[in-house]
């Protein structure tokens, strides 16, 4: 016994200094918590036999050391909670029932069967014979179970784990046979008794190296498995963050061209339809209504390639839930059945309201597209761990297999051809990494549940304020013809130059053109009267709008104060570096016209 317990703290310290040095598991605690309750019960035999020289007395009648029924009921509670640790931990590392669970509904039972067996048990023999009869069907279907792993998975410690399960259930059953015929205390201690507690302890000894070695083995090729998968993983990542890179590159471009032409098309369409001629009024609405759609899809595009900061601001999210709810009636796709289930408290997040207003409701439509006319949505919100997470169900089919690793990609859809551009989720989960959270899906996440998508947000966070974008002005534009001041207007693009120029003139604003940096820096230093704004495009041949604020910043600092962008590319990395930097004022085309005059007027406001 003595043996017996030496080698089980030994093998129990050797797991326990392994176990520090590998990631951490449910089942790997679980199992070696079941050395610890193994060692602690042969401690008790150890100390029983020893104190009392002997195991085959009446541990439980009248007039017995009270220590002997002590240690024998400590006995076989330690040994049946080793039953159940082993059990979960096994369980779990097979992934049929989580440890966890396993051990809720085991640890009592073990606990409740270890008091009885201890407390009814009139003798020592009697208690190992009842041990026998749940020891045996458990090894046996421990040791199924680790055979019946998939082919992946069954490696040299689990089946060095399976062979001692099952060499441990033939033991347990030749335990059961020699103790039941073993009633009488004197007939056990003097014929099989010595044999018994001789050898066991030895064959235990032998069948437990083998179970700590297939353990011991698992813990480490468990820990081998999870780092080439974490390393496929990452590498999948970085092979999608140079897809990504490379497409940012082409919508860069792609942007910067389409920017440009769809500007003037919304500057003229604006400027028609403001004239109010009847002739001309009905076509012109249609082409800013055309000019405002395909500007939409051109942000999306950067958003999901490069996204920009947005504005930052305390916000509540249930509010977020709330607002898209009452406007889910406008969406193209409106629930049949929109259920909202929202606390009564919720922390605020810092962020782009309008931003995650955005992402909800492109999930809403999509949970509500995926549902039917006959279906129905879920929207819920909750706070878990210092977290907020906002999720939206539906009644759909799911998420097919093989759509499961795409669903996120740009440009990959599932609707019909005019029906969507599968930019959605792809700008909807760069809207919330770029808030520190995560976006995930769960599909079949319960009975009549197709599919659930989980916004997970920091609750709080850090205020941030960035630079503006080209967000439609909320002020009313300036009367035609009131005092503005003198406008100088640099843009490589002829036709967007014209459509600006016709517009800020009947805004009272004194406009000089220049085609590009150059000529644009002739007529600052030409020696003319001052301008009060200076009004550049980015990106121009020659001299760039990044050349022309260099210089300014050296020659003439004063004039960066008066220096508004415009521009169709905010997604190359130099644009996007230096605008990040100087966190200078920038309208996005095509943009309002009406933001380009606010915008201008205030600047000329401060300088002056």
């Amino acid at each position: 016994m003595v043996v017996q317990w030496v080698g089980t703290l030994l093998i129990l310290l050797l797991a326990v200094a392994i176990r520090r040095h590998l990631p951490r598991r449910p089942w790997s605690d679980a199992w070696v918590g079941w050395w610890a309750a193994l060692a602690c019960a042969v401690a008790c035999i150890v100390l029983q036999y020893s104190r009392f020289r002997g195991l085959a007395d009446d541990a439980t009648a009248t007039g017995r050391p009270h220590l002997l029924v002590a240690l024998h009921v400590v006995y076989f509670v330690l040994k049946l909670e080793a039953f159940a640790l082993l059990a979960a931990g096994t369980l779990g590392f097979a992934s049929v029932v989580p440890t966890a669970r396993a051990l809720r509904w085991g640890a009592p039972a073990a606990l409740g069967a270890g008091l009885a067996l201890g407390l009814a048990a009139p003798t020592f023999a009697i208690a190992m014979t009842g041990q026998a009869f749940l020891a045996v069907p458990l090894y046996a279907a421990l040791a199924i179970v680790m055979l019946r792993l998939p082919a992946g998975r069954r490696t040299l410690g689990s089946r060095l784990v399976a062979a001692a399960f099952a060499l441990h259930a033939l033991l347990w059953a030749g335990y059961g046979i020699l103790f039941v015929g073993a009633q009488e205390p004197a007939w056990l201690a003097v014929s099989w008794g010595s044999a018994v507690l001789t050898v066991s302890p030895l064959l235990d000894l032998g069948v437990l190296v083998l179970l700590a070695v297939g353990f011991l083995l698992a813990l480490v090729e468990d820990a081998r498995r999870g780092a080439e998968e974490e390393r496929a993983q990452l590498q999948r990542e970085l092979a999608q963050a140079q897809k990504m890179e490379a497409l940012g590159r082409l919508v860069s471009g792609v942007a910067h061209e389409l920017n440009n032409p769809l500007s003037a098309i919304l500057g003229f369409a604006q400027q028609l339809a403001e004239e109010g001629r009847a002739d001309g009024v009905g076509a012109a609405r249609t082409i800013v209504e055309q000019a405002e759609r395909a500007r939409r899809i051109v942000r999306d595009l950067l958003a999901a390639v490069r996204g920009r900061e947005e504005p930052r601001a305390p916000f509540s999210p249930a509010e977020a839930v709330a607002r898209v709810a009452r406007g889910s009636g406008g969406h193209p796709v409106p629930p049949a059945r929109l259920e909202v289930t929202l606390p009564p408290e919720l922390p605020e997040v810092v962020g782009d309201r309008a931003g995650i207003e955005q992402v909800i409701a492109n999930l809403v439509t999509n949970a509500a597209y995926s549902a039917g006319p006959q279906g129905w949505v879920r929207v819920g919100a909750e706070a878990v761990d210092g977290r907020v997470r906002v999720w939206v169900e539906d009644s759909g089919p799911g998420v097919a297999t093989e759509h499961e690793g795409r669903i996120f990609e740009p440009f990959f859809t599932t609707k019909q051809p005019g029906e969507g551009t599968g930019l959605g989720l792809a700008v909807s989960r760069g809207i919330v990494e770029r808030h520190g959270g995560r976006l995930r899906f769960e599909n079949h996440p319960a009975p009549g549940v197709g599919v659930r998508f989980v916004i997970e947000l920091p609750a709080g966070g850090v205020l941030r304020v960035t630079p503006t974008e080209g967000i439609p002005s909320t002020r009313r534009p300036a009367a035609p013809g009131a005092a503005a001041g003198r406008l100088l207007l640099i843009d490589d693009e002829a036709a967007v130059r014209a459509a600006l120029r016709r517009y800020l003139e009947r805004r009272g604003w004194t406009v000089v053109e220049a085609a590009d940096g150059v000529e644009g820096l002739i007529a600052l230093t030409g020696g003319g009267e001052p301008f009060d704004v200076v009004v550049s495009d980015l990106r121009m041949p020659r001299f760039s709008g990044i050349d022309l604020h260099r210089w300014m910043a050296a020659s003439r600092p004063g004039l960066t104060r008066r220096l508004l962008f415009i521009t169709g590319d905010t997604a190359s990395p130099e644009v996007q570096a230096f605008l990040d930097d100087l966190a200078l004022p920038v309208l996005q085309k095509p943009f309002d016209l009406a933001a380009l005059d606010e915008a201008a007027r205030r600047l000329a406001g401060t300088s002056r």
